[in-house]
C-alpha cells in the first residue's frame, strides 16, 4: 500500500506521505522503498503527492518503464513558467498522455495549491488519475477536481483526503474516527493549522503502514515519511 494524505486547514494545506510505491513490470510487483512522494512547484504555490504504480511505460519500444518521480521532475522543470494550479495541473495531464503510453497500473497525482487563480490566495486540489478509480483498468490521464478553489470551511475541510489502494480510505477512516473520540474524551482538539496537522498526518501515516505491516495484508512500507505545508498567507511551500 501506498499512502498520501492531504488536509485543508484554516492557513493553508498540509500534506503527508509514506515513502513507498509499488512498481508494476512485466508479470511481477514490488514495493519501492525511499521514493520522494511529494513534489514541490514554487511558481504556482502547489505540490504533488503521487501514489500508485511507480512507473510509466517507456516511449521507446522494448525500453525499460520510467520511474515516476523522475518524470514528474522533469515536468517541473520544463513548467517553471506556470503560475497556477489550473494551468500546471491540466498542462500535466496533456503532457503525460502526448508523451507516455497507457502504464500498467493506476497511477494518481494530487495537485495542491493555495494560489488557484492569478496572485489570489486560496486553495484547491486536483487529482489527476489514469482511471476511474483505483480498481479499474488504467486509460488516459484524467483531471478530477477534489476540493474547489475557495476559502476555508469549518465543516466541508473537515475531512482527511486520502490518496492510495482500495483500502486506504477505510483505515483513515477508521484510525480518524478513533483519534476524534480520543480527543473528545480527553478534551484535547486537533490541530487547526497547517504546521501541526502536516506533523499529525506523518503519524497517521505511520499508524496505518505499522498496521498494515504487524496485519500482514501488505508489504512492508518502511522508510521516512515525508511532510508538506503549503502556507495560504505567503504561497510558499515546504517539504520535509
Amino acid at each position: 500500500m501506498t499512502l498520501v494524505l492531504t488536509k485543508v486547514t484554516r492557513d493553508g494545506i498540509a500534506m503527508a506521505a509514506d515513502a513507498a510505491l509499488t512498481e508494476t513490470y512485466l508479470s511481477y510487483g514490488r514495493v519501492l522503498i525511499g521514493a520522494s512522494k511529494l513534489l514541490a512547484h514554487a511558481p504556482s504555490s502547489s505540490c504533488l503527492g503521487i501514489w500508485g504504480d511507480a512507473v510509466l511505460p517507456n516511449p521507446t519500444p522494448g525500453a525499460h518503464p520510467i520511474a515516476l518521480e523522475f518524470v514528474l521532475r522533469q515536468f517541473l522543470d520544463i513548467a517553471r513558467s506556470i503560475e497556477n494550479a489550473e494551468d500546471l495541473s491540466g498542462k500535466l495531464v496533456e503532457w503525460l498522455n502526448d508523451n507516455f503510453p497507457v502504464a500498467r497500473g493506476v497511477i494518481g497525482i494530487d495537485v495542491a495549491s493555495v494560489r488557484a487563480a492569478g496572485r489570489q490566495a486560496t486553495t484547491v486540489i486536483h487529482r489527476l488519475m489514469n482511471a476511474v478509480a483505483v480498481d479499474a483498468e488504467p486509460a488516459r490521464f484524467r483531471r478530477f477536481t477534489i476540493r474547489a478553489a475557495g476559502a476555508f470551511d469549518e465543516v466541508n475541510d473537515t475531512p482527511i483526503l486520502s490518496a492510495g489502494d482500495l483500502n486506504a480510505e477505510f483505515w483513515v477512516d477508521e484510525i480518524r474516527a478513533a483519534i476524534r473520540n480520543a480527543a473528545i474524551r480527553t478534551g484535547q482538539s486537533l490541530p487547526d493549522n497547517a504546521e501541526q496537522t502536516a506533523a499529525w498526518l506523518a503519524v497517521l501515516v505511520r499508524t496505518i503502514s505499522d498496521l498494515y505491516r504487524n496485519l500482514q495484508i501488505s508489504q512492508t512500507i518502511d522508510g521516512p515519511v515525508r511532510t508538506s505545508v503549503l502556507h495560504l498567507d505567503s504561497g510558499i511551500v515546504t517539504v520535509r
